[in-house]
C-alpha cells in the first residue's frame, strides 16, 4: 500500500471541481432562486400593486379633473357625479398605493401627492359653493391648473421611482442571471440540469421585466393622453391624439376612430397604415360597432374580417388574418362610437392588460368627446345667434342684471352711431334711454327694459326717444324680454327699429282720421265686420264693453243681433236696398241710434258704417261707439252751465253789493267827519260862544265815537270772513243785565218811530259765562236791526228764558218778513234783501253771528213773510260744554 501512489492535487483538484462544480450546482441554484424569488416578490408585492394603483389613481384624477372642468363649464349634472366618482375611485387607488408603500423611501412621496390632491380639492369645492361657480372657476383656473400639474407631476415622479425600482430589481435579477449563466458555463459537464433551470428562470424573468416596461409605457401613454385630452377643443383633435396614442402603447400596426353620424359610421380619425381611409362611412347596422355598442364592452375580434361587412371591404390587405380590438365610445346612454385597434398575423393577439388599457383609454377619450361635443355646439350657438343678430336690419343688443352691455349687433350700431366697444361692459340706458322727450331724466328703474327682468314679462313699447351718440333722437318700436337660465334672470334682450317715418305716417293718419285715432287710443268702440248677408266675421274685444258680448260670441251670427227688435226688419230691407241699388236713406257716418246688449239693455250708440271689397265680394264694417258717458257728460255739461249762470249772478250780485255797502260806509264815515270838520271849524273861528262849547265838543266826541263803531264792526266782519274767532273777555254775566241795558239803550229809537219795545226775561236765569259788552253789541245789533226793518206802530219783543244747557234769546218782530229763499243769507256781511231800502251797511247781523258762536253759542232766523221775522240765540250756562260744530250747524240746519 505504501507504494500505491496518493492522489496529487491535479487529483484532488479536478475532484475538488468536480465536488465544488456538483455543491455549485446544488446549492448555487438555490441561493440564485432565493434571491430571486425575493427580487420578484418584492416587485409583485410592492412595486406592481404600487404602479398599478398609481395608474389607476393617474386615470380616476384625470378623469375626475375633466369631468370637474366639464361640471363647472356645463353646469351638467352629470359631470358633477362622474367629478365625485372619479373623486372616490382616486382616493380608493391612492390610499391602496399608499398603504403598500408604506415603510419605504417612497411614503413621503405619497404623501406629499395626498396633499396635493387635498389641496386641489379644497379649491374645488370652494369654486363649486361659489354663487356663480362659472365665472369664479375661470377667475382661479390658473390656479387649479397649477396644482393639477403639480399633483400630476408628483405622480409621474413616483411612477419614474417605482420604474426605477422595478429597472434596478430588474437589472439585479439580469445580473444573478449572467452570472448564474457563467458559472453554469464553467459547470456545464456537471450541471447541465442547473443551467437549463437557470436559463428558463432567466427567460422568464426577461418576459416580467419586457411586460413591466410595457406597463410603465402604458401607464405614461394614458398620463399624456389625459393631459392632451384636457387641452383638445374639437372631435377631431381628440380622435388623432387617441389613435395615435393607442398605436404607441398597444403595438397595434394601426387604428382608427368611428363616430356614429345619424344611421351610419364615419371613420374621422387614422393612425397607422392599413386602415380604412379619412372619411369613409358605412351603415351602422353592419358594422361591429353595431354588437360593441349593444354590449357596452370592449372585445377583441379573432378575424378583421369579422369587423362587419359594411368596413372589413375598406382593410387593405396587410389586416388580413390579424386581430383588431374595438373600445366602445359611450357618454351615459349617449353612443358616440367607437376605437378600433389592429394587430397583423405576426403579432401577438390582444391580451387582457391590452383590453383593459384599451378600456381606460376609451373612458377618457369618451369624456373628451363629450366635452369638446358640447364646446362645439356652444360654438355653433354662438355663431348661430350671431349670424342671426348680424342678418336682421332691427337693431338689437343683451345686458346683464347690472344693465351693462353684453352683445349688440351692426344694425344696432349703424342706427345709434356708436362702435360695439362703445356699448359693451357699459350702462347702455345710461348711453341711449336716459332722457324723456322733454329732455327730462328717465330713471332706470322706470325704464321697460330694466321692468322686464323683475317682472319676466315680455313688453312691446312703441313711439319712444332712444338718443344717438350725436345728442339728437329718433322714437323708435322697441320689444324687451328677459333672458331666463332655468330659474334665474340673467338679464334682457332689446329688439328695436327706427319708427319715426311710420309714427309721422301714423300722426298724420291720426290727424285725418279722428274717430279711427278715438277707436286706437281709446279702444272704446266696437269695430265689427261683416259680409253682405249681416254674418259677423271679425269683432274686436271692445265689442264686450259695448254689447256685452266676446268676440267669438260674436262670430258667425247676424249684426241683428245688436240691435233692438223694432230695428231689425228696417236694417234688413236697408241692406238689400243697397246692395241691389246702392242707395243710402241714412247717412252712414256718425249717425246716432241704439242698441241691444247682451243683457237685453239698450244702450244709445254713434254708429260709422262702410264698406270695401275683397276679392271682388263687397264687405261691410261698421263702428259702435257707446255714448252713454257722451250723452251723461251732455246733461252734466247743462247742469254745469246752469250752476256756472247762478255763479254768475251770485257773483255779479255780489260786486253790486260790494259797491252799495262802499257806497254807505263811505257816506257813514263821511257824516261824522262832516260834523267833526265843522264843529272844530266853529270853534277854530271862535263863532261858538263860550257856554255850547261843552255841547260842541260832545258833538265832535259823538261822530269820533260812531266812526270807531263802524270801523270796529268792519274789523270784526273782516276777522268772521277770514274764519276766525271773535276776540272775547268772559266773565260771570247776568243776562238780565245784558237784556236790560240794551232795551234801556233802545227804547228812545223805539219811542222816536211810535214802535212798542218789550222785554221779557225769567226770572230763575243763571249766569253765563260770556263777554257782557260782546253779548249787549250782539243782542243791540239784531234789537236795532229788528226797529229798523219794522215801521211806525210796529212791536219788538226781546224774550230770554232758560233751554237745556244754554240760555235762549230771541227778537222778535211784527215787520214785513224774509222770503224763505232769502234766509240763508241773512248772516251774509253786506247782506240786504233787494226789496228793502239800504239802511246801512249790512254788518250788524253778520257781527252777531260771529259773537254768538265765539261764545259757543249758535244763531238762526225764522220768519213768515208779511208776519214778521224771529231772531234767536243761544249761550251755554257756566261750565256746560259748548256743542260741536259739526252738531250746532247740523241743529241750526234743523
Amino acid at each position: 500500500m505504501g507504494d500505491r501512489p496518493r492522489p496529487g492535487w491535479y487529483t484532488w483538484l479536478p475532484l475538488a471541481l468536480v465536488v465544488v462544480s456538483l455543491l455549485a450546482l446544488a446549492v448555487l441554484p438555490g441561493v440564485v432562486a432565493r434571491r430571486t424569488e425575493r427580487l420578484r416578490r418584492e416587485v409583485a408585492e410592492r412595486v406592481t400593486p404600487a404602479r398599478r394603483d398609481m395608474h389607476a389613481f393617474a386615470l380616476a384624477f384625470a378623469r375626475e379633473v375633466l369631468s370637474f372642468r366639464a361640471w363647472m363649464l356645463t353646469s351638467d349634472p352629470s359631470f358633477e357625479q362622474d367629478f365625485r366618482r372619479s373623486a372616490a375611485e382616486a382616493d380608493r387607488s391612492l390610499a391602496a398605493g399608499t398603504r403598500t408603500l408604506s415603510g419605504t423611501d417612497l411614503a413621503a412621496t405619497t404623501a406629499e401627492l395626498r396633499s396635493t390632491v387635498e389641496g386641489w380639492r379644497r379649491l374645488a369645492r370652494a369654486v363649486a359653493e361659489e354663487a356663480s361657480p362659472r365665472a369664479a372657476y375661470a377667475a382661479r383656473l390658473a390656479d387649479q391648473n397649477q396644482r393639477v400639474e403639480a399633483a400630476l407631476d408628483l405622480s409621474a415622479r413616483l411612477d419614474r421611482r417605482l420604474g426605477d425600482w422595478e429597472e434596478s430589481a430588474d437589472a439585479t435579477m439580469r445580473a444573478e442571471a449572467r452570472r448564474q449563466g457563467l458559472l453554469t458555463v464553467a459547470l456545464v459537464i456537471v450541471a447541465l440540469a442547473a443551467t437549463a433551470a437557470v436559463g428558463a428562470l432567466g427567460l422568464q424573468t426577461r418576459r416580467l421585466a419586457r411586460r413591466l416596461r410595457y406597463r410603465a409605457q402604458e401607464e405614461r401613454a394614458l398620463r399624456d393622453v389625459a393631459r392632451a385630452l384636457s387641452a383638445a377643443i374639437s372631435v377631431t383633435e381628440v380622435a388623432e391624439r387617441v389613435v395615435r396614442a393607442a398605436v404607441e402603447t398597444t403595438r397595434g400596426f394601426a387604428a382608427y376612430v368611428e363616430e356614429l353620424r345619424g344611421s351610419d359610421v364615419e371613420v374621422v380619425a387614422v393612425a397607422g397604415s392599413g386602415v380604412p381611409p379619412l372619411g369613409t362611412c358605412a351603415p351602422f347596422p353592419g358594422s361591429l360597432t353595431e354588437a360593441i355598442l349593444t354590449s357596452g364592452e370592449a372585445a377583441v375580434v379573432s378575424e378583421i374580417g369579422a369587423l362587419g361587412p359594411s368596413m372589413a371591404p375598406y382593410v387593405p390587405g396587410r389586416g388580413e388574418g390579424g386581430t383588431g380590438l374595438v373600445v366602445p365610445l359611450l357618454s351615459g346612454s349617449d353612443v358616440l362610437g367607437t376605437l378600433v385597434i389592429l394587430r397583423s398575423l405576426a403579432q401577438e393577439p390582444f391580451g387582457p392588460d391590452e383590453v383593459r388599457h384599451a378600456q381606460a383609454l376609451g373612458d377618457l377619450v369618451s369624456s373628451a368627446l363629450r366635452r369638446v361635443r358640447q364646446l362645439e355646439q356652444t360654438e355653433r350657438e354662438r355663431k348661430e345667434k350671431t349670424a342671426l343678430l348680424e342678418s336682421t336690419a332691427q337693431g338689437m343688443w343683451g345686458v346683464d342684471r347690472r344693465g351693462l352691455g353684453t352683445f349688440v349687433n351692426s344694425a344696432a350700431c349703424h342706427i345709434l352711431g356708436y362702435a360695439p366697444e362703445e356699448l359693451l361692459g357699459v350702462s347702455v340706458h345710461a348711453r341711449v334711454h336716459h332722457s324723456r322727450p322733454d329732455g327730462s331724466p328717465y330713471p332706470e328703474s322706470e325704464c321697460p327694459m330694466t321692468r322686464v327682468m323683475r317682472s319676466r314679462e315680455r313688453v312691446m313699447i312703441s313711439g319712444e326717444p332712444l338718443w344717438l351718440k350725436d345728442g339728437t333722437s329718433f322714437l323708435a318700436d322697441y320689444s324687451a324680454a328677459p333672458i331666463v337660465v332655468g330659474e334665474e334672470v340673467t338679464g334682457a334682450v332689446v329688439a328695436f327699429t327706427d319708427a319715426t317715418e311710420r309714427h309721422r305716417a301714423d300722426q298724420a293718419i291720426r290727424e285725418s282720421e279722428a274717430q279711427f285715432r278715438a277707436l286706437a287710443e281709446n279702444a272704446s268702440a266696437a269695430v265689427l265686420v261683416m259680409e253682405q248677408d249681416d254674418t259677423i266675421i271679425f269683432a274686436n274685444p271692445a265689442t264686450h264693453r259695448v254689447f256685452g258680448y266676446g268676440p267669438d260670441e260674436l262670430m258667425g251670427t247676424s249684426l241683428t243681433r245688436l240691435m233692438p227688435p223694432d230695428l231689425r226688419s228696417h236694417h234688413r230691407a236697408g241692406v238689400r236696398r243697397f246692395l241691389a241699388t246702392g242707395e243710402r236713406r241714412l247717412r252712414w257716418e256718425g249717425v246716432e241710434l241704439v242698441g241691444q246688449r247682451k243683457d237685453g239693455t239698450v244702450v244709445p250708440l254713434e254708429i260709422t258704417m262702410g264698406t270695401y271689397v275683397r276679392d271682388g265680394v263687397p264687405y261691410f264694417v261698421g263702428i259702435a261707439q257707446d255714448i252713454t258717458a257722451r250723452k251723461e257728460a251732455e246733461r252734466e255739461r247743462i247742469e254745469l252751465l246752469g250752476r256756472e249762470r247762478t255763479a254768475r249772478e251770485g257773483a255779479e250780485a255780489a260786486v253790486r253789493t260790494r259797491d252799495e255797502v262802499l257806497a254807505i260806509v263811505s257816506h257813514d264815515l263821511r257824516n261824522p267827519l262832516n260834523t267833526i270838520a265843522l264843529a272844530v271849524g266853529a270853534l277854530q273861528s271862535g263863532d261858538v260862544p263860550p257856554e255850547e262849547v261843552p255841547r260842541t265838543v260832545l258833538v265832535v266826541r259823538r261822530a269820533v265815537d260812531r266812526m270807531n263803531r263802524l270801523i270796529a264792526d268792519l274789523l270784526d266782519v273782516a276777522r268772521v270772513e277770514g274764519g276766525q274767532k271773535l276776540a272775547i273777555q268772559t266773565e260771570r254775566t247776568d243776562v238780565r243785565t245784558v237784556v236790560g241795558e240794551t232795551c234801556d239803550a233802545l227804547r228812545s229809537e223805539a219811542a222816536r218811530k211810535l214802535q212798542r219795545l218789550d222785554c221779557r226775561v225769567a226770572d230763575d236765569l243763571p249766569e253765563v259765562e260770556a263777554d257782557r259788552l260782546r253779548l249787549i253789541q250782539a243782542l243791540s245789533n239784531l234789537v236795532g236791526n229788528a226797529l229798523k226793518f219794522t215801521g211806525e206802530g210796529g212791536r219788538v219783543t226781546v224774550d230770554a228764558r232758560r233751554e237745556g244747557e244754554g240760555i235762549l234769546v230771541a227778537v222778535t218782530d211784527t215787520g214785513p218778513g224774509i222770503a224763505p229763499e232769502n234766509l240763508p243769507q241773512v248772516f251774509n256781511p253786506y247782506w240786504q234783501a233787494r226789496q228793502t231800502a239800504r239802511l246801512g251797511a249790512g254788518l250788524g247781523l253778520a257781527i252777531a253771528k260771529g259773537i254768538v258762536e265765539a261764545h259757543g253759542g249758535r244763531i238762526w232766523a225764522t220768519s213768515t213773510p208779511g208776519l214778521g221775522s224771529t231772531f234767536s240765540f243761544t249761550i251755554p250756562l257756566a261750565g256746560a260744554v259748548p256743542a260741536a260744530p259739526a252738531a250746532r250747524d247740523l241743529a241750526a240746519r234743523s
